[in-house]
């Protein structure tokens, strides 16, 4: 495992013991930068990629994460390839430079510096950056660590569950606007650096610089499709180059077209490429084409077979690995444990299509959704009222389950005003189902319609479809899955339509680039400026791109939890930071006809048990704070 952690401040924990508790919990050593009364900073690694360190007197730099090229500068060989030698240029930069020194530093990173002489701490999170900083500020000190875990920890048993926020997060499956749920806790945002110097923080903006302005392509409103396709190609095939480390081997994790095409992007650039994809022993959830890419690439393939109990062993040890719930740990839990292989097999990097579907408009049930939304108008809020209210019956729920979960979020959606109401297109639970699942309803600090109407203000000029697709990565599982498996590997994670580049040229295309009218349908995939691109530059064969889609998230998650998994779920909800009513966790428990055929003739995926998971990832998150006290 890979975190660091500290305080600065007067405190009363002892944050050697905490140390250790971290060291034995994972088994990575502690390794201790500036340990005053009032500053200390810990790390610990397992000599992974991630994680880099640097000293120069006084100073020290701890880095987490991945920075990759272009480093201005930086000449020993790739940022990705030593991690200490990565830190070292950071800290003289920051020697140089001051707070400007991560400016024009890409990838996903986070930084500590601790100034023992100054007696200053100094936390940042990168320009465009998916990493965590969790931070808060107690008794005159400021605690702070890189996971959730190592948070709690280092403030020594004093957690507390926040629920302030806990309809928003039942409903949606995230917190919002930084929140975790501990009190007093925040996420450092991207592009931030905060600074703990004589007793207080101050947040400021870290102004970002666009080191490829002058060298990558851009599109310009009168570019054809044709020249649309080259220049994607060009941004495609740079962000390659940047985000590859010396070694002539690469390992991508295989999870259809947008990873397959990542494959065969690095077999491009000269690297020899392995495979590894999680699978079930059922075709309906394994991946295919992979004898297809092997022989259009010349990758080998290996495949990681996952059942009950690696699923069950990854929801055990669920709080100490990630830092978010979330209603797809199926999906965080087979990536980290492909992950854990490619590290056994001696790689220090994998390879993801992370982002495509966000980046270039996939997802085709959150177009559907969006223009379905767009093509219907808003439903008067009379008429949406009186279809909840003919919903309402506790009846159907219990005969229904996740379906009238499902049509309740419908009508909900479209009787909302966008872009408030049509921000977020997929809900968990609704206001009715939290009134039956909990015990207690704590008050709350806003309502999650009053949330809603704050994260979008500004964003009325965007498609439906773009806000719907901003609305999906808001959520953050792509963030939650590559936090936890890089780190808990030591493994960095790298994706080129993260790369700003990539990003920047791909929000700037016309929607019709991506999804042209007459050639997406409901069933489609989007992509299409990518696809095209992939095929004319001879990437990848055309059965391998236009393959059906298999839902990345999807797994036999509902059979498990029905069958052998049942009173281990059972057990895991009884941490939730509230009572819950039995007969309604029966319920979620108990396999149903309606669900059934939602699975097979609606669903993108084969899952219905969403509730459960979010209910037991929450659960495992609650656990950290000790046992829940008693009414």
């Amino acid at each position: 495992m890979n975190v660091v952690f500290g305080r600065a401040g007067a405190g009363s924990v002892d944050l050697a013991e905490v140390g250790e508790r971290l060291r034995h919990t994972y088994g990575s050593p502690v390794m201790w930068g500036p340990s005053e009364l009032t500053l200390t900073v810990g790390a610990l690694s397992d000599g992974g990629t991630i994680l880099g360190r640097a000293r120069r007197g006084a100073l020290s730099l701890t880095c987490i994460g991945s920075v990759h090229a272009p480093l201005p500068g930086f000449t020993a060989g790739s940022p990705l390839d030593d991690p200490d030698a990565t830190a070292a240029f950071l800290l003289e930069r920051y020697v140089r430079a001051g707070r400007a020194f991560l400016g024009d530093v890409q990838g996903h990173y986070a930084v500590a510096i601790a100034d023992a002489e100054r007696d200053l701490l100094l936390l940042a999170v990168g320009p465009g950056s998916l990493r965590n900083i969790i931070y808060g500020e107690y008794d005159g000190s400021l605690v702070f660590g890189t996971n959730l875990f190592s948070f709690v920890s280092a403030l020594g048993g004093r957690a507390q569950v926040d629920r302030s926020l806990e309809d928003f997060l039942l409903i949606y499956g995230f917190l919002p606007l930084g929140r975790v749920p501990f009190a007093g806790a925040r996420m450092l945002a991207a592009g931030t650096l905060l600074e703990w110097c004589d007793g207080r923080a101050t947040v400021s903006t870290i102004e970002a610089i666009d080191p490829w302005a002058a060298t990558l392509p851009r599109l310009d409103a009168s570019m054809t499709f044709d020249q649309g396709v080259e220049r994607l190609y060009d941004v495609f095939m740079g962000a390659m180059e940047d985000l590859s480390a010396s070694r002539p081997d690469a390992a991508v994790m295989l999870g259809g077209f947008d990873s397959g095409l990542v494959a065969a992007g690095l077999a491009r650039v000269g690297k020899r490429v392995t495979t590894y994809t999680f699978g079930y022993g059922d075709p309906k959830f394994d991946q295919a084409h992979t004898d297809t890419l092997a022989a259009h690439v010349g990758n080998r393939h290996e495949w990681v077979q996952i059942g009950p109990a690696d699923f069950r062993e990854g929801m055990e040890q669920y709080a100490r690995r990630y830092s978010a719930a979330s209603n797809w740990p199926n999906y965080i839990i087979q990536s980290d444990l492909v992950t854990a292989r490619m590290r056994r097999d001696g790689f220090g990097h994998c390879y993801t299509g992370d982002g495509c579907d966000h980046t270039f408009m996939g997802y085709p049930r959150v177009y559907g959704r969006a223009q379905l939304y767009e093509a219907f108008g808003r439903l008067s809020p009379a008429v949406s009222r009186a279809a909840i209210g003919m919903l309402s019956p506790r009846v159907l729920e219990h005969t229904l389950g996740h379906p009238w979960r499902v049509a309740l979020n419908v009508l909900r959606t479209m009787g909302g005003e966008k872009p408030a109401g049509r921000f977020l297109t997929f809900r968990i639970f609704d206001e009715l189902s939290l009134s039956r699942l909990r015990g207690d309803a704590p008050p709350q600090e806003r309502t999650p319609a009053e949330i809603l109407r704050d994260m979008t203000r500004g964003l009325e000029h965007l498609s439906a479809a773009r806000l719907a697709y901003m609305g999906k990565t808001i959520i953050g599982t792509n963030r939650t899955k590559i936090i936890g498996c890089s780190d808990g590997n030591g493994v960095s994670i790298l994706s080129p339509y993260l790369h700003p580049a990539v990003k920047a040229f791909a929000l700037g295309i016309p929607d019709a680039f991506v999804r042209p009218p007459g050639k997406s349908t409901l069933a489609g995939s989007g992509k299409y400026i990518l696809m095209e691109m992939a095929e004319r530059k001879g990437l990848l064969p055309g059965a391998f791109i236009h393959q059906k889609k298999v839902a990345a998230v999807d797994a036999p998650i509902d059979a498990w939890y029905y069958g052998p998994l049942r009173e281990f779920i059972r057990a895991q909800l009884t941490t939730l930071p509230f009572a819950t009513r039995p007969a309604y966790i029966d319920n979620l428990l108990r396999p149903k006809w309606a669900e059934s055929l939602y699975r097979e003739h609606v669903s993108s995926d084969h899952l219905t048990t969403h509730g459960v998971s979010l209910l037991a990832t929450y659960a495992s998150l609650a656990a950290l704070a000790g046992p829940r006290p008693r009414a």
